[in-house]
Protein backbone atom coordinates (compact mmCIF):
# COMPACT_ATOMS: atom_id res chain seq x y z
CA UNK A 1 0.00 0.00 0.00
CA UNK A 2 1.52 3.47 -0.93
CA UNK A 3 1.59 6.14 1.81
CA UNK A 4 -0.89 8.71 0.09
CA UNK A 5 -3.74 5.81 0.53
CA UNK A 6 -2.49 4.67 4.13
CA UNK A 7 -2.62 8.39 4.92
CA UNK A 8 -6.33 8.63 3.16
CA UNK A 9 -7.23 5.68 5.28
CA UNK A 10 -5.98 6.70 8.47
CA UNK A 11 -7.33 9.70 8.10
CA UNK A 12 -10.98 8.81 8.10
CA UNK A 13 -12.78 11.11 5.48
CA UNK A 14 -14.47 9.65 2.32
CA UNK A 15 -12.04 10.85 -0.89
CA UNK A 16 -14.92 13.02 -2.12
CA UNK A 17 -14.23 15.31 1.00
CA UNK A 18 -10.63 15.25 0.60
CA UNK A 19 -11.34 15.62 -3.14
CA UNK A 20 -13.50 18.95 -2.11
CA UNK A 21 -10.38 20.11 0.69
CA UNK A 22 -7.92 20.25 -1.96
CA UNK A 23 -10.38 21.62 -4.19
CA UNK A 24 -9.82 18.61 -6.99
CA UNK A 25 -12.44 15.91 -8.60
CA UNK A 26 -12.96 13.23 -6.77
CA UNK A 27 -11.67 11.65 -9.56
CA UNK A 28 -8.76 13.14 -10.16
CA UNK A 29 -7.91 12.30 -6.20
CA UNK A 30 -8.80 8.59 -7.45
CA UNK A 31 -6.50 8.41 -10.12
CA UNK A 32 -3.49 9.91 -8.07
CA UNK A 33 -4.61 7.65 -5.06
CA UNK A 34 -4.53 4.90 -7.53
CA UNK A 35 -0.88 6.03 -9.20
CA UNK A 36 -2.89 6.76 -13.00
CA UNK A 37 -2.21 10.69 -12.44
CA UNK A 38 0.72 12.51 -11.40
CA UNK A 39 -0.50 14.93 -8.61
CA UNK A 40 0.81 18.79 -9.35
CA UNK A 41 3.13 20.25 -6.84
CA UNK A 42 0.18 22.25 -5.44
CA UNK A 43 -1.86 19.43 -5.00
CA UNK A 44 1.05 17.64 -3.55
CA UNK A 45 1.17 20.26 -1.05
CA UNK A 46 -2.48 20.76 -0.62
CA UNK A 47 -2.97 17.18 0.16
CA UNK A 48 0.13 16.88 2.55
CA UNK A 49 -1.58 20.02 4.17
CA UNK A 50 -5.18 18.34 4.71
CA UNK A 51 -3.63 14.95 5.80
CA UNK A 52 -1.16 16.49 8.15
CA UNK A 53 1.72 14.66 6.89
CA UNK A 54 4.79 16.02 4.96
CA UNK A 55 4.72 15.68 1.24
CA UNK A 56 8.15 13.98 0.65
CA UNK A 57 6.27 10.71 2.73
CA UNK A 58 3.47 11.23 0.72
CA UNK A 59 4.92 11.14 -2.65
CA UNK A 60 8.53 9.94 -2.17
CA UNK A 61 10.12 13.75 -2.86
CA UNK A 62 13.42 14.21 -2.21
CA UNK A 63 14.53 17.18 -0.43
CA UNK A 64 15.78 19.54 -2.88
CA UNK A 65 19.81 19.56 -1.64
CA UNK A 66 20.76 23.23 -0.04
CA UNK A 67 22.27 25.69 -2.67
CA UNK A 68 25.24 26.01 -0.38
CA UNK A 69 25.95 22.10 -0.19
CA UNK A 70 28.96 22.25 -2.00
CA UNK A 71 30.41 25.22 0.04
CA UNK A 72 30.13 23.19 3.43
CA UNK A 73 32.26 20.47 1.47
CA UNK A 74 35.25 22.92 0.74
CA UNK A 75 37.75 25.00 2.39
CA UNK A 76 36.46 28.28 2.23
CA UNK A 77 38.46 30.17 4.43
CA UNK A 78 41.53 29.59 2.80
CA UNK A 79 41.98 32.53 -0.02
CA UNK A 80 41.04 32.18 -3.74
CA UNK A 81 44.18 31.65 -5.98
CA UNK A 82 43.79 33.25 -9.74
CA UNK A 83 44.36 31.43 -12.34
CA UNK A 84 47.34 32.57 -14.88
Amino acid sequence: MNELRRAILDDGRPQYILARLIETTETRLSRIVCGRAAPTLDEQRRLAEVLGVEAAKLFGVATPPSPFASAEKTDCNRPCQRRK
